[in-house]
């Protein structure tokens, strides 16, 4: 979750998913130096058999909302809605379309990728750093 400032221009956001891997890296650290506040939620893998994957992404994203520094006043959200009281409006393929769900997009990616790496210094024989991007 992202929360950007008023009077920052972000450029070169777009679908983290069509960005280079060294340029999805540098834009994570310009974002993350210039948004008023931004979290990281997760999942456990028992939660996603639990609840299934789209309502353990919900969770998540909850999560990250409430470690906002400051609660948003509405919600941007890529294709889903999440069951609390800030308006909000979904948008399918929120991240090719608003900056916010872009920033929130790459920020997510990169932090996913960095415990991916992690993950693979732990367990060498299971290859997970080729498991990014």
């Amino acid at each position: 979750a992202v929360i950007l400032n008023k009077d920052h221009h972000y450029l070169g956001l777009n679908d983290s998913k069509k960005l280079l891997a060294n340029h999805r890296a540098a834009l994570n650290k310009d974002v993350k130096a210039g948004v008023f506040s931004y979290a990281y939620g997760v999942a456990s893998s028992e939660e996603i058999d639990e609840l299934n994957i789209y309502r353990a992404t919900q969770v998540a994203m909850q999560r990250a909302i409430d470690q906002l520094d400051e609660q948003p006043t509405h919600l941007l959200i890529d294709a889903m809605k999440l069951d609390n009281d800030i308006p909000q409006t979904s948008i399918i393929k929120g991240d090719a379309k608003s900056v916010s769900i872009a920033a929130a997009s790459i920020m997510a990616k990169e932090y996913r990728d960095d415990y991916m790496k992690a993950l693979a210094n732990h367990f060498p024989d299971y290859g997970f750093e080729k498991n990014v991007g």
